[in-house]
């Protein structure tokens, strides 16, 4: 129940500031302060990773604000505040293709430089969470804008793009080629916790075993094959 409660909570407030982005968002100077705020929060949660990957900020929970640094595999994982590497990721990643697409679209004065500046710094903590996760998503985001604004970008920018890219990711490239050459196991588990997912809707196809209650719910559905995932 609480961890149900927990998640609920959560999309619960997401769904808050769906509305009102929905129902307050009318014209471009909305946007822009939307953008604005976002490449901030980028900014700050990027040099926090940063710091924590140089080992200059250790792990703190100051008002709910959590921060650690995550052992994993032998790796030290920073999470800015998000307390879980892939979180923290999946934060960046998006944050960054956000701040990407509105530079291609045309944003103007120091809110262009800004979203400039946070997705360029945004790429090294990228790195440093160690997530594949969150490199394919931001691979993916960037290769979606490309596509869509390649007929109206020159390809000097296009070329600018992939160039920051490329050399903000440079100084981490062994270990990310590491990363994405080893297999530690977390990717073969998926296929054992898909299995267990599918074996849970069969028996619950209608209201399911309760939102964020699958670690709850899996030890029924853990046969002696799945004893030694993870």
């Amino acid at each position: 129940i609480t961890y149900a409660a927990a998640e609920a909570w959560d999309l619960f407030q997401m769904f808050l500031l769906f509305l009102y982005a929905a129902f307050k968002v009318s014209d471009k100077k909305d946007v822009s302060v939307i953008v604005r705020c976002i490449s901030i929060v980028l900014l700050l949660e990027s040099a926090l990773i940063v710091a924590q990957g140089l080992g200059a900020i250790g792990p703190f929970n100051v008002a709910g604000f959590q921060a650690a640094d995550v052992e994993f595999a032998g790796h030290t994982r920073p999470s800015g505040t998000f307390g879980a590497p892939n979180n923290a990721a999946g934060f960046l990643a998006a944050a960054g293709v956000v701040c990407l697409g509105s530079i291609l679209s045309g944003i103007k004065g120091i809110d262009r430089y800004l979203a400039g500046a946070a997705f360029v710094f945004s790429i090294p903590p990228l790195a440093l969470t160690l997530s594949r996760g969150g490199w394919s998503g931001l691979a993916a985001g960037t290769g979606l804008l490309m596509f869509f604004f390649s007929r109206r970008m020159p390809w000097k920018t296009m070329g600018a793009v992939a160039a920051c890219l490329v050399l903000a990711a440079l100084p981490f490239a062994p270990a990310i080629l590491a990363r994405i050459a080893d297999n530690d196991g977390s990717a073969d588990v998926r296929f054992a916790l898909n299995k267990l997912a599918v074996g849970m809707i069969l028996d619950h196809p209608f209201l399911g075993v309760g939102i964020n209650n699958f670690v709850t719910a899996m030890d029924p559905y853990r046969s002696r094959g799945y004893s030694l995932e993870w």
